[in-house]
């Protein structure tokens, strides 16, 4: 069962927008899934390549992925959004490389 109902014109206008909003929110989220595992596999590249503290990782693995999400120059959405994408999938990096340490060490003491 449709229900229609009738708004005004200023109304629809504001959910035309909304709309648009929540297309590039899909979009954002899209391309931080995409970048996470770069994000990811540099901020693991990095770590072994210098002597950088593990507390400072969150937030180089948040600056390298800003930094992919405004180098992706291919992908036809404004810089604004790749950057939020990046500076995602930095947060998601960290959370997987967290998620799968944390697995790796459970299961070490599991088998002691």
């Amino acid at each position: 069962m449709k229900v229609l109902i009738q708004t005004s014109p200023r109304l629809h206008g504001y959910v035309n927008i909304l709309k648009r909003r929540g297309d590039s929110m899909v979009e954002i989220l899209t391309m931080a899934t995409v970048i996470a595992p770069f994000t990811s596999g540099i901020v693991q590249v990095v770590k072994q390549a210098t002597n950088m503290k593990k507390r400072f990782l969150p937030l180089t693995a948040v600056g390298i992925g800003i930094a992919l999400g405004a180098a992706a120059y291919f992908v036809d959405v404004e810089l604004g959004a790749r950057m939020w994408a990046g500076g995602i999938s930095g947060l998601a990096a960290t959370g997987l490389f967290e998620l799968g340490k944390n697995t790796v060490d459970q299961g070490e003491d599991e088998a002691i």
